[in-house]
Parts: structure tokens; sequence; C-alpha cells
């Protein structure tokens, strides 16, 4: 896993919320970052993973450290950047649990470039899966994209970052499967609305440039997929929502761990769903009840 590891402050009202004033709640810490939570699921799925980061040097950088070792999350061949700031992600949600602002404090992944990869790149190399995200710097998806010979899955992160990432595409460059949200899809191409139609278009775009498999998450109506054998929409679990931190990063780990398998597209997704499910609905950005048997499961 090549990615961030960050500090999640995360604001919850009890009462509803309204914008530009001051509402009861409660306000968590608690160790996230799309890479770190990627490798915190896949960990507590049973599967062997090494996290490549950039830790700053100050005390809420030592308890992240601290807690990957606990975790069991190999950090070996992650960096640690003298003077540097912990990354940090503070977000507010509404009573439903649903993200309103957020604003990111990640300067320290830019230390994640090129030539730090190439130290690492037999390592990662060796990995029967690398998993990378839209964090990083442009330059270091582009290296990675093009010097990796394990399969390699993709997160887009959010609009703003999806840019690196779609940047760095190319038909010489192949990217096993990408994963993105509806709106982000549109980002691509510049639609307004999620037809049928703007995911041709989007997909089509993302295969000529040498992504294999495409997963466009759609919220409580499942996902969209598209590859080789076919597309479709799977559909997915109602479940009660605490919190939606964390469930895209929980999609891509139960697609990763389905993948690990051997498992086909239909059932890749539905493990994926059922991770992601899972996780929406504790408050924290990993639900420590995910397991390999529960994804899995049929």
């Amino acid at each position: 896993m090549v990615g961030g590891a960050n500090v999640d402050l995360t604001a919850a009202p009890s009462v509803k919320y309204v914008p530009g004033d001051s509402c009861p709640g409660t306000v968590t810490l608690s160790y996230g970052g799309v890479g770190r939570n990627i490798a915190h699921n896949l960990v507590l799925m049973g599967c062997e993973v090494a996290l490549v980061t950039a830790f700053g040097d100050d005390v809420l950088s030592a308890g992240l450290k601290s807690d990957c070792a606990r975790l069991g999350i190999d950090t070996r061949h992650a960096v640690t950047i003298a003077g540097a700031a912990c990354s940090t992600f503070v977000s507010i949600n509404d009573e439903h649990g649903e993200m309103m602002s957020a604003v990111a404090a990640m300067d320290v992944i830019d230390h994640l470039t090129p030539e730090l990869m190439s130290e690492r790149i037999d390592m990662l190399n060796a990995c029967d899966i690398v998993v990378l995200e839209a964090n990083l710097p442009a330059a270091t998806i582009a290296y990675l994209l093009d010097n990796c010979t394990a399969p390699v899955f993709a997160d887009t992160v959010s609009t703003a970052k999806s840019h690196k990432l779609f940047g760095a595409l190319a038909p010489s460059r192949r990217l096993h499967t990408l994963k993105l949200n509806r709106i982000e899809a549109l980002e691509l191409i510049g639609a307004d609305a999620a037809t049928p139609e703007a995911f041709d278009t989007a997909v089509a775009s993302l295969h000529q440039r040498g992504v294999e498999r495409v997963l466009i998450t759609l919220g409580s109506q499942g996902c969209y997929y598209h590859d080789s054998t076919g597309s479709g929409i799977v559909p997915c679990e109602k479940v009660p929502v605490a919190s939606v931190n964390g469930g895209g990063d929980a999609f891509l780990s139960g697609a990763v761990l389905a993948f690990s398998k051997g498992l086909d597209v239909n059932s890749t997704i539905k493990c994926a769903l059922r991770a992601a499910a899972l996780t929406v609905q504790c408050v924290e950005a990993v639900n420590p009840q995910i397991n390999e048997k529960y994804v899995l499961s049929e």
C-alpha cells in the first residue's frame, strides 16, 4: 500500500446541522488516511500489508506510527520527515453522518517522491498487489504505473485529487482496477448529470488510457462496473449510516481481498460493498469488526 496516513479529527452534531452556526455534538480523534485505512482493513481481513507512507516527527506522528505497529501494519519502508507536522484530516459531518466539509493538511505526503519509490520498487514488485491513492504526487503515481509489475489498484480519493491520477493514466501504463465515485467520474468528462451515457463515456475514456477494470461507487445504489467481461450495476444492502468516513476505503479493501482470492468481478464487487456497508455503520473510519469471513460470505 502506497499512500497517506493521517490523524483524523471528526466533529458531528447531536442536533440538526446548521451551516455557519455552532452546534452541540462530539469531536473524536482517530487514526486514518486513505492509505492507512486500506492497510488497516486488509490487516483485519488477514492480509500481510506493507505501508509506504510519510510520517512527520511530532507527537501526533509518533502516536500514528505506534498504532500502525500495534495493528501489525509493516511500516519499515515508510519515511519519517524531520521537522514535518503530522498529516491531519479534519471533517465536519451532519446529524446523519454525511460529511459537510473537511480540511486536509497533508503536505508531508509530498515527500513520497519517485526517487523514494525507486528505492522501494523491488519490494513493491515482490507483492501480490500494489494499491495506490491520489493523495500521492502526480509524478509518483506515474512512476508507479510505469514500474510496478504487480497488479495495481488505485483510488481517486476526491474530485480535486482525482486529476493527478487521471493525468498519469496512459495506454502504456496498465492499471488493473480504478475505484472512483459518481462525482469523480463526471469530473473526468466534464458532465453534470449521472446518466448511463455519461458513465459509458467515462469508462470508455478510462479504458483508452490503460485502465482494465472501472468501479464507480453510487452510494446507496451500489456500484457500476465495466471491464472486458461486461458491465452493470451491483446493488448494495441498505444499512443505517453512522458515518460515511472510510466507506470508500473499505470498498477498495474488499475489492483487493476478493481479487487476491481469485473471485470474478461480480463477486468482487459484492465483497467490496459488504465491506463498505459494515464500515459506514460505525463512526470510525475502519470498523474493528471487519474480517475476511464476513467480507467473503455470500
